[in-house]
């Protein structure tokens, strides 16, 4: 009988109970913890990106170049009559230059200016060990005027998140810049 006391005693014993309950919950804190650390690493990598992508764009957009060419025009002053053939000719003349400015985007050295700024804000980023690879920089037209796209992936690895099978967790940006300047052709 001492057994179907102890029994009656430990069902009616009420001590100890959200000991037993705080066991049953823990697991599930520490992984919305871990989850909510890992969440908060991909919105920093992502973050960083998008940076990097924007400040690419801009130096990209600043690759605009003055181009200047000139035009010269010669303009007759006075005619007067050829006496061999009888044809009115030009005597006196002098020759009128016009300069025509024009900006225009080099499509090789916006490209380079946006890799190159890409490249030195990935490198200070504070993704730790998160890759970022730029897969499009482009000078592209529409409508008469250019504007430069550029798009970029990252990885970031994970560490919680790796127990339900993603250890690392793609992530993706683009931007794009125009000019300020009206009227840049694109080369």
């Amino acid at each position: 009988m001492p057994l179907r006391r102890l029994l009656n005693r430990l069902r009616r014993d009420e001590r100890g109970q959200s000991m037993v309950l705080f066991a049953i919950a823990l697991p599930v804190i520490i992984l919305f913890i871990g989850f909510g650390i890992d969440l908060a690493r991909m919105h920093v990598v992502r973050t960083d990106l998008q940076a990097a992508l924007d400040a690419a764009a801009l130096a990209g957009a600043q690759g605009v170049q003055l181009n200047i060419t000139q035009q010269k025009t010669t303009i007759c002053d006075q005619y007067g009559t050829d006496p061999i053939t009888g044809q009115q000719t030009c005597i006196k003349s002098h020759t009128k230059t016009t300069i025509y400015e024009t900006l225009s985007m080099n499509s090789a050295v916006a490209q380079a200016n946006a890799q190159k700024v890409f490249d030195a804000n990935v490198a200070e980023t504070d993704g730790g060990d998160a890759v970022y690879t730029p897969s499009n920089f482009q000078v592209q037209t529409s409508q008469g005027s250019c504007y430069v796209t550029v798009s970029a992936q990252a990885t970031a690895n994970t560490i919680l998140m790796d127990i339900v099978g993603a250890n690392k967790v793609a992530l993706s940006g683009q931007s794009a810049a125009q000019p300020s300047a009206a009227g840049v052709a694109c080369q």
